[in-house]
């Protein structure tokens, strides 16, 4: 079945997704002692119109990604929140980032498409197409900017519920 329909969209606060998320991995010992995540979203609602599953796989594929590359452990922060104007449509800005050693440049250019995988264990190099998948299913969009210092994943998720087209 077609995830978009199988998953309502509607109006959700993503503060209060993200913070439920880093409660459960954070009980779940999803994380070594050596990295810390930390979620820095306003308290008051962040409202975005999408799919709950959907936003919580979008963190969950990207909070793995960013505790993969930093084995020597590290930090993730998960903010945003702020209102943001893009092509005349209301969006909400969020930010993962991670301060590990970063992604290499060639791994840059083809980010979102299915690659194989380098990673050692059992990973099939699809998570961040499939996290791009679902933001585009959203309507929404998402952008990486990585140094050695570690890396920043930006996504924009509408704000408003779905443009009304002429008629």
């Amino acid at each position: 079945t077609d995830t978009a329909h199988a998953t309502p969209f509607e109006m959700l606060d993503l503060g209060c997704i993200t913070r439920d998320l880093v409660q459960l991995l954070g009980e779940s010992r999803f994380f070594p002692a050596s990295i810390q995540i930390s979620c820095l979203l306003p308290e008051d609602a962040t409202t975005v119109y999408g799919s709950r599953d959907m936003i919580r796989q979008i963190l969950l594929n990207l909070i793995k990604n960013a505790r993969e590359c930093m084995p020597d452990g590290g930090q993730i922060t998960l903010r945003g929140g702020t209102p943001v104007e893009r092509d005349g449509r209301s969006y909400r800005r969020f930010l993962v980032t991670d301060n590990g050693p970063g992604l290499p440049t060639e791994l840059q250019a083809r980010l979102f498409q299915p690659m194989q995988s380098h990673k050692p264990g059992d990973h099939r190099g699809v998570g961040l197409s499939i996290v791009h998948s679902l933001v585009s299913k959203m309507a929404g969009y998402i952008s990486c900017r990585s140094t050695p210092m570690g890396t920043d994943f930006e996504i924009l998720l509408p704000s408003t519920g779905p443009i009304q087209t002429g008629g």
